[in-house]
C-alpha cells in the first residue's frame, strides 16, 4: 500500500479529507501538520513548537519510514522561498518524492461575502480583482524557482 503523507500549516491540514476520499482505499494518508508550521529544515533545531515539527518530520519519521509522496504546503511568504529550495534538496538527494503546493490565493475581502457578492451581481470576474497582488508575484515567484528547475519532480 502506498503511503502518502501531507506536511506543513493549516493548509497542508487542509488536503487530508480529499487525499483521504481519493486515495483513502489504495494508500496510508498521513498527516503532518500544526497551525502556523511551515515544514522547513530550516525550521529544526530551535525549541518551537514548529521546529519540534519539523525535527519530527525530517530527523525521525522520513529517515526512519519509507514514504511514496510527501506533500508540502503552506501560506507561503517570499521569505520562504531559500528555506523551501534546501528542504527540497535535502528530499531530493535521499530520494523522497515530494509536491509542493504553491502560495493559496489571498484576497483583499472574506472570500464567501465576495463570492456571495459576485453571485448576487452576475460578475465573477469581480472575484479576480479582489486577489492581493502579492500573491500573484509570490505565485509567479515560486513557478519560476521550483517550476522551471530541470529536476523539479
Amino acid at each position: 500500500m502506498r503511503r502518502i503523507c501531507s506536511s506543513g500549516d493549516s493548509h497542508a491540514g487542509d488536503l487530508y479529507p480529499g487525499l483521504e476520499a481519493v486515495y483513502g482505499e489504495d494508500a496510508d494518508i498521513l498527516q503532518a501538520t500544526a497551525a502556523g508550521c511551515k515544514p522547513l529544515l530550516r525550521d529544526a533545531g530551535s525549541a518551537t513548537p514548529c521546529s519540534r515539527m519539523a525535527q519530527f518530520i525530517y530527523d525521525d519519521y522520513l529517515r526512519q519510514n519509507h514514504v511514496d509522496l510527501l506533500i508540502i504546503s503552506a501560506q507561503w511568504s517570499a521569505e520562504d522561498i531559500d528555506g523551501i529550495a534546501r528542504t527540497l534538496d535535502w528530499l531530493r538527494q535521499r530520494r523522497i518524492k515530494a509536491v509542493l503546493f504553491g502560495p493559496a490565493p489571498e484576497y483583499n475581502m472574506r472570500l464567501p461575502g465576495l463570492l456571495a457578492r459576485s453571485a448576487n451581481q452576475g460578475d465573477f470576474a469581480d472575484v479576480q480583482s479582489h486577489l492581493v497582488r502579492e500573491y500573484g508575484l509570490l505565485d509567479r515567484e515560486f513557478r519560476q524557482t521550483f517550476v522551471a528547475r530541470p529536476d523539479a519532480f
